[in-house]
Protein backbone atom coordinates (compact mmCIF):
# COMPACT_ATOMS: atom_id res chain seq x y z
CA UNK A 1 0.00 0.00 0.00
CA UNK A 2 0.76 3.67 -0.95
CA UNK A 3 1.23 5.89 2.58
CA UNK A 4 0.60 9.21 1.93
CA UNK A 5 3.22 11.16 4.37
CA UNK A 6 2.12 14.78 4.69
CA UNK A 7 4.99 17.08 5.53
CA UNK A 8 4.53 20.30 7.69
CA UNK A 9 6.81 23.51 7.64
CA UNK A 10 10.38 23.10 7.01
CA UNK A 11 10.47 19.59 6.25
CA UNK A 12 8.14 20.84 2.89
CA UNK A 13 10.52 23.24 1.71
CA UNK A 14 13.07 20.75 1.88
CA UNK A 15 11.37 18.04 0.03
CA UNK A 16 9.79 20.91 -2.11
CA UNK A 17 6.54 18.64 -1.57
CA UNK A 18 3.50 19.05 0.47
CA UNK A 19 3.49 14.84 0.70
CA UNK A 20 5.19 12.12 -0.27
CA UNK A 21 4.23 8.67 -0.36
CA UNK A 22 5.81 5.36 1.26
CA UNK A 23 5.09 1.81 -0.52
CA UNK A 24 4.64 -0.16 2.50
CA UNK A 25 3.02 -3.32 3.26
CA UNK A 26 -0.54 -3.36 5.10
CA UNK A 27 -0.21 -3.65 8.64
CA UNK A 28 3.21 -1.63 8.98
CA UNK A 29 3.64 0.57 12.04
CA UNK A 30 3.76 4.22 12.04
CA UNK A 31 7.84 3.36 13.09
CA UNK A 32 8.37 1.26 10.26
CA UNK A 33 6.89 4.18 7.89
CA UNK A 34 9.37 6.61 9.10
CA UNK A 35 12.09 4.55 8.77
CA UNK A 36 11.48 3.68 4.98
CA UNK A 37 11.01 7.41 4.48
CA UNK A 38 14.30 8.09 5.83
CA UNK A 39 15.74 5.62 4.24
CA UNK A 40 14.95 6.69 0.43
CA UNK A 41 17.74 9.16 -0.90
CA UNK A 42 14.96 11.80 -1.36
CA UNK A 43 15.39 12.36 2.43
CA UNK A 44 18.65 12.56 3.15
CA UNK A 45 17.52 16.50 3.59
CA UNK A 46 15.38 15.94 6.21
CA UNK A 47 17.23 13.15 8.48
CA UNK A 48 18.98 16.15 10.24
CA UNK A 49 15.36 17.54 11.28
CA UNK A 50 13.58 14.25 12.15
CA UNK A 51 16.19 12.34 13.94
CA UNK A 52 17.95 12.68 17.25
CA UNK A 53 21.79 11.73 18.10
CA UNK A 54 20.71 8.72 19.41
CA UNK A 55 19.61 7.60 16.25
CA UNK A 56 15.74 7.62 17.44
CA UNK A 57 13.52 10.07 16.39
CA UNK A 58 13.84 13.97 17.61
CA UNK A 59 11.55 14.34 20.61
CA UNK A 60 10.10 17.88 19.32
CA UNK A 61 8.92 16.41 15.88
CA UNK A 62 4.63 16.07 16.06
CA UNK A 63 3.48 12.55 14.64
CA UNK A 64 -0.53 13.13 13.50
CA UNK A 65 -1.94 9.87 12.01
CA UNK A 66 -5.00 10.63 10.38
CA UNK A 67 -5.10 14.01 11.93
CA UNK A 68 -5.11 12.51 15.80
CA UNK A 69 -1.58 13.18 17.64
CA UNK A 70 0.20 9.45 17.94
CA UNK A 71 2.87 10.53 20.42
CA UNK A 72 6.32 9.25 19.55
CA UNK A 73 6.52 6.42 22.50
CA UNK A 74 3.75 4.33 20.23
CA UNK A 75 4.91 4.71 17.15
CA UNK A 76 6.20 1.24 17.19
CA UNK A 77 2.42 -0.07 17.98
CA UNK A 78 0.61 2.40 15.87
CA UNK A 79 -0.31 0.15 13.14
CA UNK A 80 -1.69 1.23 9.77
CA UNK A 81 -3.56 0.15 7.08
CA UNK A 82 -5.20 0.88 3.59
CA UNK A 83 -6.60 4.88 4.11
CA UNK A 84 -4.36 5.75 6.71
CA UNK A 85 -2.14 9.24 6.51
CA UNK A 86 0.59 10.50 8.92
CA UNK A 87 1.93 13.91 9.15
CA UNK A 88 5.23 15.15 10.55
CA UNK A 89 5.26 18.53 11.76
CA UNK A 90 8.66 19.83 13.02
CA UNK A 91 9.13 22.42 16.04
CA UNK A 92 8.67 25.84 15.15
CA UNK A 93 10.40 28.55 17.36
CA UNK A 94 9.78 32.07 16.79
CA UNK A 95 10.67 35.27 18.96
Amino acid sequence: MLVPVRLTGHLRTLLGAEQVEVDAPVGTTVAEVLARLLAEPRSADIRGLLTAADGGLATALLIAVNDQACPARAIADRYLGPGDRVTLMPPIAGG
